[in-house]
């Protein structure tokens, strides 16, 4: 069979860890092929926090400052607080300690215990350009191409037949590697070409057969929403920005504004750009 493209590694995702696959690929000199749906990175905030282990993984590959440089000022407050409301009373907080002052524990500690790097607050919005750009910049063994779906693929002993498909022009590309990589998310094709099912969780299952705190929690929950809500995490989630600081910094910058009745404000940025999760009305849908 002919193929157009014949490389060692296809990588099938663009998000985070597909393109850190990809950078580590290029670090081991290993040649790869990351192929991603969408045209672009994503246009929504997602994930918010990059932990110290991913930190130590992108300072090991050399990377770990220039993708600090696009994250939240290292000064800044890293607050959850808890209020009434957005224009409420403030109920309780939780003040983490930020990462200056993480960087100064990592550097009077000498127990090894720590880990080398903080973590960093830094939307996913904002860090995928980041990643996808040092890749393009840098990695001159792995060839990125957004825009280009996975339709289906083949594996016998000796590798993975994918086909490909550019979005743009319809073009039909068939690619022969010895490993295909699904960094693909929660609806996965290659998870489902695999036929690997997902493990679906009911939060008023786990209530249900918890008895004792669990039933307790149902019953608490069942009377703060009097019936209102489902018992089954299902939120409306809206991005917006907004430069009121004066109405959403009323209680000081926060990394997680959250309220008693299930409604969470997630600053992105600390400046304009935030992430309302509102839990969503009973018989409504989503």
């Amino acid at each position: 069979m002919k193929y157009d493209i014949e490389v060692p590694v296809l990588i099938v995702g663009g998000g985070p860890v597909g393109l850190t696959l990809a950078m580590e690929l290029q670090h081991q000199g290993v040649e790869a092929l990351l192929c991603e749906r969408n045209p672009n990175t994503t246009s929504h905030p997602k994930m918010d926090i990059t932990n110290g282990r991913s930190m130590e993984l992108f300072r090991r590959l050399g990377y770990s400052q220039e993708i600090r440089s696009h994250a939240i000022p290292e000064e800044n407050p890293f607050s959850v607080i808890w209020a009434t409301s957005l224009a409420g009373s403030e109920l309780a907080r939780f003040d983490y300690p930020t990462v200056k002052q993480c960087w100064q524990k990592i550097k009077d500690d000498t127990s090894g215990t720590l880990s080398a790097e903080p973590y960093m607050r830094v939307s996913q919005v904002i860090v995928e350009p980041v990643l996808k750009g040092i890749l393009e910049r840098d990695a001159a063994l792995v060839d990125v191409r957004f825009g280009f779906k996975l339709e289906h693929f083949e594996q016998d002993n000796e590798g993975v037949t994918a086909l490909l498909t550019d979005c743009k022009t319809g073009k039909e590309v068939v690619v022969r590697s010895k490993y295909l990589v699904g960094c693909d998310g929660g609806g996965s094709r290659v998870r489902r070409g695999l036929e690997i099912g997902l493990d679906k969780i009911s939060v008023l299952e786990l209530l249900n057969n918890a008895g004792g705190v669990g039933a307790n929690l149902k019953h608490a929950f069942k009377n703060l929403f009097r019936g209102k809500l489902p018992l089954d995490g299902r939120v409306y989630i809206v991005h917006f920005k907004s430069k009121d600081k004066k109405l959403l910094d009323k209680f000081g910058v926060a990394w997680h504004l959250q309220t008693p009745q299930g409604a969470t404000l997630i600053g992105q940025n600390d400046m304009d750009t935030y992430t309302l999760h509102v839990p969503l009305e009973m018989g409504q849908n989503p």
